[in-house]
């Protein structure tokens, strides 16, 4: 951030927008500002806070007409950006929900309003690539001095192929068909919508009988004939729906999901190319439609395309020709590559070469549990983590180490924590406990990355199994397109993606000069090539238990 502030401040660039992919690194960029500014800044910053967050539905109903937010935005919006913007330089979300309460706006619309005005932005990467987010009223003009500061780059590539694909299913359209069919003629569009409903609907019943056994349809072509009946519909829906909908708000929310859901597919068939697939599942009477983007290196170039700079950053951009490859790096891009600041000495690396895989996993659990009974007796009053590759492995080991006699504390990561239980889970880690505290978390979760525990509220990190997704359709999809477009598919679908949930879990331990911590790591890939190549290079040099 330092540099870019610098450069903005003798004229190289006018703003600039920190793009992160989750909340914890968010709050690292504000902490960032609030020290610049501590020393003298002078800037505008924003933080954007998704609208499901920042919303006060649980003050105010969220529908436009019934919402006092909403009600006469336009009347009090200018009034508000500009308080705000006189009274505040750091305007993170308190701040933004105490000034929308101030002046009765919706603070969503209130923040993405002040966002235009401010001269940092700190937001979601969706805000600058995803097609149905992105602020759109940034003039060519303004591209041109704005820099984009991508953090944990990384996940830009997983994060692309979901801004760039789109899914639909059967029953989004169906519950339509069936809710205006019951409507009477005083709703104009009812008939129209229950015709384009259903010719939507009956073309996905034709292709569940064309799925065969599996029910499952891979085409590389985009569904033209569903393009074609989904055109239609977005068109008279949105009429329906300006024009005061069915008089149901239950009926116009179906509407307005399934409108939402045609038009997002339409916007990414014009995008459709080599680079994509169609795939169709079908289980029981449920279709679901994807049109599924395998590369999205070209899209995110061309998104980027027109800002004054674009720098990724990231501890774990490994291999470097593969992030590359999939962030759309063009041959004169700079590449630049830093070693760790931190000391071998800091840092007790073992390996337990142990089979992990699926097949192996109920032989595993033991073995597992009695090295970390080992690991707490060695480690007293320390905080330690383990990482897994699933929640059914981790709750089986759990439950395996909770038979043995233990000394420990023992925590569980929970599935689909809300942001106060995240909050709390992190408190937990304090230096010195009483006892040691050994907590039990998913490696590609929320723990396992952009997480900050230095010194002694993390002593030690056990990383399970080389973190490869699950087999599956659309990871054996891209595993097929990279072979047929001439690189190594497995590595680029399973190995690359895996590996770096295992850099980050490990990444966690030590985060500054002066941290000390044991890792190990549970695999017997991990004395395997690729697997070994892959892990930095203060990690290979490793004692064997």
């Amino acid at each position: 951030l330092f540099p870019t502030v610098k450069a903005i401040g003798e004229g190289e660039a006018s703003r600039l927008f920190y793009l992160t992919a989750r909340t914890t690194t968010r709050v690292a960029a504000e902490e960032a500002f609030a020290r610049m500014q501590s020393e003298g800044l002078k800037m505008h910053v924003i933080s954007l806070t998704a609208k499901d967050k920042i919303c006060f539905k649980e003050e105010e109903a969220c529908d436009t007409g019934q919402c006092g937010m909403c009600e006469g935005y336009y009347d009090r919006i200018n009034g508000a950006v500009l308080d705000m913007l006189e009274h505040e330089t750091l305007m993170t979300r308190p701040v933004i929900e105490q000034y929308a309460r101030k002046h009765r706006v919706c603070p969503f619309e209130f923040s993405l309003d002040a966002a235009y005005a401010a001269d940092a932005v700190i937001c979601d990467y969706n805000y600058i690539f995803d097609p149905r987010i992105s602020l759109k009223r940034m003039l060519e003009e303004q591209k041109r001095k704005t820099v984009l500061l991508v953090d944990e780059a990384h996940n830009l590539v997983d994060r692309g192929r979901m801004m760039f694909s789109a899914e639909l299913e059967k029953a989004v359209f169906l519950d339509v068909k069936r809710e205006f069919q019951s409507l009477d003629s005083s709703v104009p569009a009812a008939k129209a919508i229950v015709d384009y409903t259903g010719a939507i609907d009956k073309y996905l019943i034709t292709l569940r009988k064309n799925g065969g056994e599996e029910g499952k349809i891979i085409q590389q072509e985009a569904p033209e004939e569903l393009i074609e009946r989904l055109e239609p519909f977005v068109m008279v829906a949105e009429q329906c729906l300006v024009e005061g909908g069915s008089g149901n708000a239950e009926t116009d929310q179906l509407l307005l999901d399934a409108y939402f859901t045609a038009q997002n597919f339409l916007r990414i068939a014009k995008l459709y190319d080599e680079r994509f697939i169609t795939y169709a599942e079908c289980v029981r009477s449920e279709v679901r439609v994807k049109l599924f983007c395998l590369d999205p290196s070209v899209l995110l170039r061309q998104t980027a395309k027109g800002f004054r700079s674009l720098i990724h950053f990231s501890a774990t951009l490994s291999p470097l020709r593969y992030y590359r490859d999939m962030l759309g790096a063009e041959e004169e891009d700079y590449t630049l590559q830093i070693p760790s600041p931190f000391q071998r000495e800091q840092l007790d690396v073992r390996l337990l070469p142990l089979s992990v895989r699926y097949k192996d996993r109920e032989q595993s659990r033991r073995p597992i549990a009695e090295m970390l009974q080992q690991l707490v007796s060695e480690w007293p009053r320390s905080n330690l983590m383990v990482f897994f590759p699933s929640y059914p492995y981790m709750r089986e080991i759990y439950e395996t180490y909770a038979q043995l006699p233990n000394e420990a504390d023992t925590v569980i990561q929970k599935q689909g924590m809300n942001e106060l239980e995240r909050e709390q889970f992190l408190d937990g880690f304090q230096p010195n406990p009483e006892r040691t505290r050994l907590v039990f978390a998913v490696m590609g979760g929320v723990f396992s990355e952009g997480v900050d525990l230095p010194g002694d509220r993390l002593n030690g990190v056990v990383v399970v199994g080389a973190g490869l997704p699950q087999i599956g359709l659309e990871n054996n999809v891209l595993r097929d397109y990279y072979d047929r477009t001439g690189r190594n598919g497995f590595n680029y679908a399973y190995i690359f993606p895996g590996m770096n949930k295992v850099l980050q879990a490990g990444g966690r331990l030590i985060r500054t000069e002066e941290d000390r911590g044991v890792l190990v790591l549970v695999d017997d890939r991990f004395i395997q090539e690729p697997y070994r190549s892959l892990l930095p290079e203060e990690w290979r040099d490793y004692k064997r238990i």
